[in-house]
């Protein structure tokens, strides 16, 4: 079964990752607040998408961003992943954010139906 697949967040790691997942043969549509950091990937197979919420119908989205308030932001700010419908099925949350940070919007996205790892 294969899952479609959204990708926030393009720092050092995150673009290494992406390319792993490109490179194994599997669709990755990516995003970054900084749209330069997003463009290489392209060459690698990643699609390029201009809205975060153009992610919002993947099944799984990786975020991997610095901060909690950035998470928040990026997730539930004007414009964020789940702001509008339809809603991604799992956010897979790689950044290095509190516990409570964590734990809150774990709550938030599960009070949508959007399952939080």
């Amino acid at each position: 079964m294969s899952h479609t697949i959204g990708w926030i967040g393009l720092g050092r790691m995150g673009e290494a990752m992406v390319k792993r997942l490109t490179k194994a043969g599997h669709g990755v549509q990516v995003w970054n607040r900084t749209r330069s950091k997003a463009e290489p990937l392209v060459e690698y197979g990643a699609t390029l998408v201009d809205h975060k919420t153009d992610l919002a119908r993947c099944d799984v989205v990786f975020t991997m961003v610095s901060t909690t308030e950035d998470l928040k932001e990026v997730l539930f700010g004007s414009g964020g992943l789940v702001s509008s419908q339809p809603l991604p099925k799992v956010v897979v949350d790689s950044s290095s954010i509190s516990q409570e940070g964590s734990q809150e919007i774990r709550h938030r996205l599960e009070g949508m139906g959007v399952a939080y790892l």
